[in-house]
């Protein structure tokens, strides 16, 4: 799954949109007064926010959002995941849904809250374009508290703040069917088909892990120590 790369580039565009322009930022927080927005609009214009994908080492640049890829889980593909027909190719089709984590850190808390937003407000306003381009329906899950963040404080901290946004995207995955060689045929030698008298070279049993989907060949060795399982 690549849609936390989606959303980390939707992230970016939408802050684009809202950071390089005082009016849009502005509508992100009415009814709050201008003063206080306006505040926060030329902090973050004097150091933006970074929009990363995992989280940077040592001491970051600060404000900084994180785009992290979480669990993922099925969804419901029907027609056994037969999806359709494509130049006379079939395309198998497989429904996930992706849980991404997006979180904000920053030095002040109230940088924090105002990132948290408008990075909600990057996400809304790119689902049409998530749909287009990665077949990618996002729905916010929540957020945690808005408080102290455990990696970055004390000796060789900033003393930084965070907030974890939960999302779940969910996508339809497309495979085009191509012709893939069969692996070679592996059995089991039963022991009611062993000899009773072997030779070297012949077929033994012998304890198979039954985890093991591609046991190992193995036959008598010279000293007539029994194998188990043999390829013919």
């Amino acid at each position: 799954m690549i849609c936390d790369l989606h959303m980390h580039a939707a992230i970016r565009a939408g802050w684009k949109a809202y950071g390089a322009d005082r009016d849009n930022f502005r509508s992100l927080f009415e009814p709050l007064p201008s003063e206080g927005v306006d505040a926060w609009f030329d902090r973050l214009q004097a150091s933006p926010p970074e929009i990363l994908t995992r989280t940077p080492r040592g001491v970051p640049h600060v404000p900084f959002v994180v785009v992290g890829l979480g669990d993922e889980r099925a969804g419901q593909t029907p027609l056994a995941d037969l999806i359709n027909r494509k130049s006379g190719r079939r395309i198998w089709g497989l429904e996930t849904i992706q849980e991404v984590s997006v979180a904000v850190f920053a030095d002040d808390p109230q940088i924090v809250r105002a990132l948290d937003i408008a990075v909600k407000a990057a996400l809304l306003a790119s689902q049409e374009g998530l749909m287009k381009t990665g077949r990618l329906d996002i729905e916010f899950d929540g957020a945690g508290p808005l408080e102290p963040a455990p990696d970055f404080q004390g000796e060789g901290g900033r003393g930084l703040w965070t907030r974890t946004q939960h999302w779940s995207a969910r996508q339809l995955i497309e495979i085009p069917e191509v012709a893939i060689e069969q692996a070679s045929e592996w059995w089991f030698v039963l022991g009611d088909d062993v000899l009773t008298k072997a030779e070297p070279g012949d077929a033994q049993p012998a304890p198979i892990n039954p985890t093991d989907p591609r046991p190992p060949r193995r036959t008598l060795d010279p000293e007539g120590v029994p194998g188990g399982v043999t390829l013919k």
